[in-house]
């Protein structure tokens, strides 16, 4: 029998070596899909434990996406998609065991993600364009009729961020004077002070995760010496009762809120950040602050959702102008507003740490801040965001 000759056998090995190739090749680019998985309806799915996310790098196509968050840790946690400092969307307050979604229209880029805790390690979102996300950057309003909305809402944020400065000096000055009392009656106007300006406020991610951040998202929780702002503050003053140590967390509240306040001077408003950041606080405030966890150890957790629903009323009165193709909708979010605003019993002139809500209230304030949730989606349709 003939032997093969060197030639037609250093052609099969040749070609056994590139199926081989081939083979691994399909099979670390299924094992990557399969590292990126998502739900049966095509939402991507994100998993995090208690070492952060357990696949930390995903790349999507830019324009709509919609991710799943589930959280298999022993706490409850959040997850951020940020473009530098700047939150660009986020879930908070996921708990355990749980799964949250994110619907999210991202610009093509490169992006990183959080992962649970703070000092858990940050993972990365690429974001590729396609023909779809070039032709839709293309739609949306009239930027001509939006300059008036957006300058005159630029001043507005400049005064909220001026008034949320004076507020906290005032508190961190009651505390470096040792005065408990004090400190007690100024911690409430402060927050009414930053809930305004928190639909902006939450654009700084690394800012918000000092002024407002919450034990839960730190390893040893209210003992963790990382925990500082507003509610380190107000676990000192109504959960210790003590000012021990509080001095230097208010003087650094004060400095970080005048770094805020810089910032928001230097703010380029757009119509989608007027839209986002009221739509983005609807969902955090669904998500779980009407039981109470925004303000735990003070119980005043009423002020600040009054004054978010102050914040958000100002965004829509301003963009009302504009939406000349639906001139019914801003009566009804402006409507929306002051139902769900009606619906926060006060004491006097405002809520206070003894204004509670029972059932009944609860599932009323969720069912309106619900509806205007769902019109704040129809806001973006007008303004051609969605």
């Amino acid at each position: 029998m003939t032997r093969p000759s060197n030639r037609f056998l250093g052609v099969g090995i040749v070609v056994l070596l590139l199926l081989v190739t081939f083979v691994g090749l399909y099979g670390v680019a299924r094992y990557k899909r399969a590292q990126q998985s998502t739900a049966g309806d095509g939402a991507i799915a994100v998993v995090i434990d208690a070492k952060g996310c357990q696949s930390p790098d995903f790349k999507v196509q830019a324009g709509r996406n919609v991710f799943e968050i589930e959280n298999r840790s022993d706490r409850a946690v959040e997850w951020e998609i940020l473009n530098g400092v700047m939150v660009v969307a986020e879930r908070e307050n996921i708990a355990p065991g749980f799964k949250q979604r994110l619907t999210v229209r991202l610009e093509p880029g490169h992006y990183e993600i959080t992962c649970g805790l703070l000092s858990n390690p940050r993972g990365t979102l690429v974001a590729s364009e396609t023909d779809a996300s070039r032709a839709a950057a293309t739609k949306g309003p009239d930027l001509r009729d939006l300059l008036g909305p957006t300058a005159e809402y630029q001043v507005g944020l400049g005064m909220a961020a001026a008034d949320l400065l004076e507020a906290t000096t005032n508190l961190a000055q009651a505390v470096a004077a040792g005065d408990l009392e004090a400190a007690r009656n100024l911690y409430a106007p402060a927050r009414l002070a930053y809930a305004r300006l928190e639909p902006s406020a939450d654009l700084f991610g690394d800012l918000a995760n000092k002024i407002d951040v919450q034990a839960d998202y730190f390893a040893q929780r209210e003992a963790d010496p990382a925990f500082i702002g507003f509610h380190r503050l107000e676990y000192g003053l109504f959960k210790t009762g003590s000012l021990d140590g509080l001095a230097a967390v208010a003087q650094q509240l004060q400095a970080d809120v005048q770094s805020l306040n810089d910032r928001i001077l230097d703010l380029a408003v757009t119509p989608a950040s007027m839209v986002n950041g009221p739509a983005s606080l609807l969902d955090k405030i669904l998500g779980g602050r009407l039981d109470g966890t925004g303000e735990r150890y003070s119980g005043l957790y009423l002020v600040d959702l009054q004054g978010n629903l102050m914040g958000i009323r100002r965004a829509v009165e301003l963009l009302a102008p504009a939406l000349k193709s639906a001139k019914d909708l801003p009566p009804l979010l402006l409507a929306d507003i002051d139902a769900a605003r009606a619906l926060i019993p006060t004491d006097g002139d405002g809520p206070t740490s003894a204004t509670k809500l029972d059932e009944k209230a609860r599932a009323d304030l969720k069912t309106s801040l619900t509806k205007l949730t769902a019109d704040f989606g129809r806001l973006r349709g007008a303004l051609g965001m969605d």
